[in-house]
């Protein structure tokens, strides 16, 4: 959850926050979801087999750009994102039990 909430309160709380007060909301959601996929492409420096992720990575980062922006608040968004997370954690964690 801590890293959803840092990770809203920068993309999405200043990023995207900011570039709604200067682009349309299209063009806000879609350039804080480009930077924010940036860090993201290291991952491929680790494990290159994970590329398929990052067009999911994108599509739900659209959305909680989206979220954001039109709610003016990081609240969903973050809900949004720590439930994904937590998710996963919950899915590698049982695909690692049942090994």
């Amino acid at each position: 959850m801590q890293t959803g909430f840092t990770e809203e309160l920068l993309f999405r709380g200043l990023l995207a926050g900011s570039l709604s007060r200067r682009l349309s909301l299209t063009w806000a959601t879609l350039v804080q979801a480009l930077i924010f996929l940036l860090p993201h492409l290291a991952i491929l420096l680790v494990a290159p087999e994970l590329w398929g992720m990052l067009p999911v990575v994108f599509l739900v980062m659209l959305l909680l750009g989206w979220v954001r922006i039109k709610s003016g608040s990081i609240l969903g968004s973050w809900l949004m994102h720590a439930s994904g997370n937590v998710t996963m954690a919950l899915v590698v964690a049982a695909r690692t039990v049942a090994s």
